[in-house]
């Protein structure tokens, strides 16, 4: 087996994907329908 062909799998705890998945983001040009305009929002 060739280097270039080793599968790497990283471990990652559950935990950390959550907090990362829940962290809050800026989002740029959001289309607002109460606003009816574009705007940034927080997800």
């Amino acid at each position: 087996m060739d280097l270039s062909d080793e599968v790497v799998h990283p471990r990652v705890p559950l935990i950390d994907c959550l907090a990362s998945f829940s962290h809050p983001e800026e989002v740029q040009g959001f289309y607002s329908t109460a606003l009816k305009a574009r705007t940034t929002a927080i997800k």
